[in-house]
This record gives C-alpha cells, structure tokens and sequence, in this order.
C-alpha cells in the first residue's frame, strides 16, 4: 500500500503483434469512440477482462455458499440499478 515508488502499466498488449483482423477491429474502436490511440482500447478491454474475472469468481463463491459473497452480489446489483454499469452483455 501507500505511494508506488514507480507506477506500472495498466493494460496487457496483444499476445501476436501483427494479426490482420484484430488490428482493424481495433482501428474501427478507435474511429468510433474517439480514443487516442490503440493503448486506450487495450486498457479498456483489461479494465473489461478483469471485471469479467472477479464476476465468475464471485458467482463461484455464491454457489459455494459463502456468505461475503451475497454481500458483495447484492451490492454490486444495487450499483447496477444506479445505471454506473450496462445490463447488456458487452462481445469485447
């Protein structure tokens, strides 16, 4: 905790460098929405995989039962209904 002596990166690169459709899904991201450049999509689609990660984890943890894990559906649910996250599925 506290301040990092140095900040890290806070987006995963593409595993292949040079993958034809991946580059033009990404060139069409960044023309639709207006983003800067490519890295701003990587950190979307990170913010996005990381969200998706604690989900399944969460939906594991209320199957097993545990009770922190109602806590934390049950808020994230009321986040939901404030409109601060879509209930639409997302294909990114």
């Amino acid at each position: 905790m506290g301040d990092p002596k140095f900040s890290r990166r806070s987006y995963d690169t593409p595993s292949h460098p040079w993958q034809g459709e991946r580059i033009k899904a990404e060139v069409e991201i960044v023309r639709e929405f207006g983003l800067k450049n490519k890295t701003e999509v990587w950190k979307a689609q990170t913010v996005l995989r990381n969200f998706r990660k604690q989900s399944r984890e969460l939906q594991a943890r209320l199957r097993g039962g545990d009770a922190q894990a109602k806590i934390e559906a049950d808020a994230l649910l009321e986040v939901r209904t404030h409109g601060h996250i879509a209930s639409r599925r997302c294909n990114a």
